[in-house]
């Protein structure tokens, strides 16, 4: 090998002998070179190169050790940091859903995915201020819990706060957008407004997020109900019943829904099934009682409207109910008192004021009932029957051109109203609209072809067209369908005189007396007919009635004239 070959095998043969330690290198020197003048000098040195070789070696592991030792240290300590973080994370969440357990038990909810809002009534306020407390706390300990704010929501409902509460529900949405027990008790806040569209949208976004929750399923069926959509709110009921078969609630919301729809009978069960399941569930037994009034077994529904408000003392809805089957039974006194308890209970309640101010009109206090109808208005905008009764209140009180206004609104707002398409046809006809009456009362019937109002209007509409035979047809359904309606037999009374059946006239006259004996019109009109009949004494006898019942009764002072000047 040449020279420049040879150099190589040295480097790696020195390089081998320091990597196989001193006796290695000892071992490469045993035989120096004879030409070196101080032999023990050379191997001196080449010793302590060696030495320093190795310390430098030897220190530059310990520095390496050393790192290593700091780096694993830092790195078990960094683990330390983050698990003893998540024990603390996970003993705050745990105090967190203690605290809002604790909360949501005073709140009277059960344990579950999700809640609805709008059935919170809590009167206590030392109720109310422990569960402030530990809410406040748990949110202290986890700002960002989204259950936190949901549980905080119902506290602002069980409080009387809803848009603080629907607040609370959209921040537990910003900050879990998955978590389907806050979608579902903003649909339910949202219900409990009025925004029915928005609130379908939030309970099919719970449904979507947690299938299998039966409250959402309820909450979607009841928003339906709202839309008049009912086989498909029927359908989400049942599918409520089929997730969760013991909750009394969806069995009585969908005894709800089979009212509406005319299944009666189904409806009943269903509401039993709920009294069944819990017989101390108030709504159960004010829905029972709904569907019984429908049945037409008055006496059992109100018998269950007082279980319902023995049951639950705060609830404005049986107090309301109870007030409906009072005032059909004529029992106007006992209604107004139920009415009022339901506006004490549920003072922000659009219907309990619409319904007392109907009371208010029956017992002829005109004024304090369009009082009524307008605060129903204020509190809910978009409640026809509001409109409906404060249009008719007002046509009756002479102010034609506003009733028709409100009227039309009615309408406006419920395309289905058929007692506002009836008041607003005989308003039409007071105004002179006589053809837009008969189509507007038309239409009416046609929404019901069972409103007896309607019919009654429609005959006083087609009178005067002078279509009399078609008056007639139509106050004689009128009595057909409520053979209590005194102002179809008094209307029907007058197309019988002109048709000059005086006869029946008379026995009709004397019915509408029997309905309504403080009638003057009626006596009036009985006058009318016995004077026809050539009973002079007896017509002036009515006359005089009707006078003494209503002393500016012109028709009657013209007629007692009239008769008097027959007899002598």
């Amino acid at each position: 090998m040449s020279d420049a070959e040879q150099k190589p095998e040295t480097a790696d043969a020195e390089r081998s002998a320091v990597a196989s330690g001193e006796e290695a290198t000892k071992s490469e020197l045993a035989e120096p070179d004879a030409t070196f003048p101080d032999r023990d000098l050379i191997e001196r040195v080449v010793e302590d190169v060696v030495r320093k070789h190795k310390e430098s070696r030897i220190a530059r592991a310990k520095s390496w050790i050393t790192f290593v030792i700091a780096l694993i240290g830092a790195v078990l300590g960094v683990i330390g940091f983050v698990e003893n973080r998540e024990a603390a994370r996970r003993e705050t969440s745990r105090e967190v859903g203690i605290l809002l357990d604790d909360s949501f038990d005073l709140l009277g909810g059960e344990e579950g995915t999700s809640f609805i809002s709008s059935d919170l009534r809590i009167r206590d306020p030392r109720i109310l201020e422990k569960c402030d407390r530990l809410i406040d706390e748990a949110l202290l300990l986890d700002p960002d819990s989204s259950r936190a704010h949901v549980v905080r929501g119902l506290w602002f409902f069980a409080k009387g706060l809803p848009k603080e509460g629907i607040a609370a529900f959209r921040k537990a949405i910003e900050l879990d957008s998955n978590d389907a027990s806050a979608y579902n008790n903003l649909g339910a806040a949202l219900l409990e407004k009025r925004q029915i569209d928005e609130a379908i949208a939030k309970f099919r976004k719970a449904i979507a997020l947690n299938p299998s929750d039966a409250a959402a399923h309820s909450g979607l069926g009841i928003a339906l109900m709202e839309k008049r959509q009912i086989d498909e709110a029927i359908a989400a009921l049942r599918k409520g019943v089929e997730l969760d078969p013991n909750d009394a609630s969806v069995y009585s919301n969908l005894g709800i829904a089979l009212t509406k729809k005319g299944e009666i009978d189904e409806a009943i069960i269903e509401h039993r099934k709920a009294i069944e399941l819990d017989p101390n569930h108030a709504a159960a037994y004010n829905n029972l009682g709904i569907a019984l009034t429908e049945k037409g077994q008055v006496d059992e529904a109100m018998t269950a409207f007082r279980k319902a408000i023995e049951l639950d003392p705060n609830d404005w809805r049986a107090y309301n109910n109870l007030g409906n089957e009072l005032r059909e039974k004529g029992q106007i006194d006992d209604a107004i008192t139920e009415y009022r308890k339901a506006i004490k209970f549920g003072p922000n309640q659009s219907n309990a004021h619409n319904n007392f101010g109907a009371a208010l009109w029956e017992k002829g206090q005109g004024d304090e009932a369009i009082a009524a109808f307008r605060k129903a208005i204020e509190l809910d905008s978009s409640n026809a029957s509001a409109y409906s009764n404060l249009g008719n209140g007002l046509r009756e009180k002479g102010e034609v051109g506003e009733a028709i206004t409100v009227l039309r609104k009615a309408v406006e707002l419920d395309p289905n109203h058929a007692d506002a398409y009836s008041n607003l046809g005989i308003t039409l006809l007071e105004k002179g609209q006589v053809d837009e009456a008969v189509a507007t009362v038309l239409k009416a019937i046609e929404l019901d072809p069972s409103h007896r109002l309607a019919y009654n209007n429609l005959g006083a509409a087609l009178w005067r067209k002078g279509q009399v035979d078609e008056a007639m047809t139509a106050y004689r359904k009128a009595i057909e369908l409520d053979p209590n309606n005194a102002d179809a037999y008094d209307n029907l009374v007058i197309a019988l005189l002109v048709k000059g059946q005086v006869d029946e006239a008379i026995e009709t006259v004397l019915k509408a007396i029997e309905l309504r004996p403080n009638n003057a019109d009626a006596y009036n009109n009985l006058g009318a007919a016995l004077f026809e009949k050539g009973q002079v004494d007896e017509a002036i006898a009515a006359f005089r009635k009707a006078i003494e019942l209503d002393p500016k009764h012109a028709d009657a002072i013209i007629n007692l004239e009239k008769a008097l000047q027959e007899r002598y």
